[in-house]
């Protein structure tokens, strides 16, 4: 293997080959970890989060001279204003979300009725989840965020939600 991506630099590819299980399974010491659980481990340190909230950000100040179309703020910025993103189970973002001021650009998920989803037990998970998170943050990540960026009128489907079935 080593000889391999020491030939393949020689010949200016300088990305390396990506081997591993196409389940998602690393034996660490004889132990199997899936690589969400080093992510979690990962990203639940303080300073990893930090780094990776960071990242962008950074890589514009460094690169602005060079980089085009110039941008007037930072791509977090950008991202906090226009961007979103959908989570089933993910405690550690949860917690990153509020500590990141990205509670308006989360979205939860439960991807009925894939075997990855939270289905049937999503109440648990979004209790064992958001628990925590003060009810305004957890409204939003539960289906206002959602609302808001497809332009639904939630007040007009409240309404018509209590209007009594014939």
């Amino acid at each position: 293997m080593a000889e391999s991506v020491r030939r393949r630099r020689l010949a200016g590819d300088q990305d390396p080959p990506v081997v591993g299980r196409i389940d998602d399974v690393l034996n660490v010491a004889g132990h199997r970890l899936g690589t969400s659980e080093v992510e979690s481990a990962l990203v639940s340190h303080p300073g990893v989060a930090e780094a990776v909230a960071k990242a962008m950000d950074e890589a514009a100040r460094k690169h602005h001279m060079w980089a085009f179309p110039k941008l007037k703020k930072l791509p977090s910025d950008y991202f906090r204003e226009h961007g979103a993103a959908s989570f089933q189970d993910d405690p550690i973002g949860i917690e990153l979300a509020e500590r990141h001021h990205l509670v308006d650009n989360f979205m939860w998920a439960n991807d009925y009725p894939h075997h990855e989803g939270s289905w049937p037990h999503s109440a648990q998970s979004i209790e064992r989840q958001m628990g925590e998170l003060k009810e305004e943050n957890r409204a939003k990540i539960l289906g206002l965020n959602a609302a808001r960026i497809f332009k639904f009128d939630v007040d007009a489907l409240l309404r018509r939600r209590s209007i009594p079935a014939d």
